[in-house]
């Protein structure tokens, strides 16, 4: 079996990098790019010439040291128009790794490193042998220096980072896009969105499965989970003694609360790691989070309307601008020690 992993291999963080733009027109096979100015770019290094993330972006290397206003590269796949940006990359390929359980051994898996992608928003990988049992890490690397970021947190099953999909995107606009606007800046907008929603709850809605976790209590009626929101309790013990779920209504009965466990009645045992927990976090996020990110993701794009009847009679439409407050309500409920 293969598998394809694509939106979890998302673009580094240029953000700092050395960056000019071209002075002049470089053609297709071009080998010297006229620039602004040469500050930081240096022999070997890698280029990014275009915008990263959209068609007109090709990664090449330095093949001379700077010059002038020249820089001699590589022969250039595309022609790239005057003022077009030029950054230095401090990776130009993409290492992925794969486990056969979250906390295990990663190995790369066949084909690693891969050549990054810059003209997408994601480089998209096939895994010749992989399952969505599997789990993945990945980091960015230089071919020519063999500098390695950090690896990545794990994911299962190359399983995408967004909290919705293109798909549910496109069904919530509800129209005909036609050229208007490109995929890879509708999953911009949604990864935007997710990150948004994971700033704001502080919650990753990842899939976790915790046994033996220990928590603090101050005698209060309720606890914070690490990993959260919480989709099911195997086991609950406060100082030793086995709690239970649903039950009669005294110190034993407690409930789950997105991101907490709360007590009916009474108090935690205070001092501390007196509660031991094991637990489940959500393997999906909650539905309601998910179309409050396919909202977002959707008003992001600038594309989302509204339509409504005039005094006339007169059918009318607007752009929606703001994220409406009842989305914010909706998250408030996930928010980290929100109760």
């Amino acid at each position: 079996m293969s598998l394809v992993i694509d939106r979890l291999l998302k673009l580094p963080d240029l953000s700092g990098a050395e960056a000019t733009l071209l002075t002049a027109d470089a053609a297709a096979a071009a080998v010297a790019l006229s620039v602004v100015n040469i500050g930081g770019f240096a022999d070997d290094d890698f280029v990014i010439v275009g915008h990263p993330g959209e068609e007109d972006a090709e990664i090449v290397q330095v093949t001379a040291a700077p010059s002038g206003t020249t820089i001699a590269v590589g022969a250039l796949s595309r022609a790239h128009s005057a003022q077009a940006p030029v950054m230095v990359a401090a990776y130009n390929k993409v290492k992925v790794y794969r486990s056969d359980t979250e906390g295990g051994t990663y190995a790369e898996i066949t084909g690693s490193p891969f050549a990054l992608e810059i003209d997408q928003p994601f480089t998209n990988v096939i895994d010749p042998t992989g399952t969505a049992a599997k789990y993945y890490k990945f980091s960015y690397y230089n071919s020519q220096t063999l500098a390695e970021s950090d690896k990545s947190v794990a994911y299962l099953g190359g399983k995408p980072a967004g909290l919705c999909s293109l798909e549910e995107l496109k069904e919530e606009l509800s129209k005909d896009l036609g050229d208007k606007v490109s995929d890879a800046l509708l999953i911009r907008c949604i990864d935007e969105a997710t990150d948004r929603i994971i700033q704001y709850t502080g919650v990753q809605f990842v899939s976790k499965t915790i046994v033996d976790e220990y928590h603090d209590s101050n005698g209060g009626d309720c606890f914070f989970t690490d990993y959260y929101p919480i989709q099911s309790v195997t086991s609950l013990y406060d100082n030793g003694t086995l709690m239970t779920y649903n039950a009669d209504p005294d110190l034993t009965e407690y409930h789950i609360k997105p991101g907490h466990i709360k007590l009916e009645s009474s108090s935690f045992y205070p001092g501390a790691n007196r509660i031991k927990i094991s637990y489940v976090a959500y393997k999906e996020p909650p539905e309601e989070v998910k179309g409050c990110a396919i909202k977002m993701a959707a008003i992001l794009s600038g594309l989302k309307t509204r339509t409504y009847f005039d005094e006339a009679g007169q059918t009318q439409s607007y752009l929606i601008s703001k994220i409406p407050d009842d989305i914010w309500t909706i998250l408030k409920k996930y928010k980290r020690r929100t109760i």
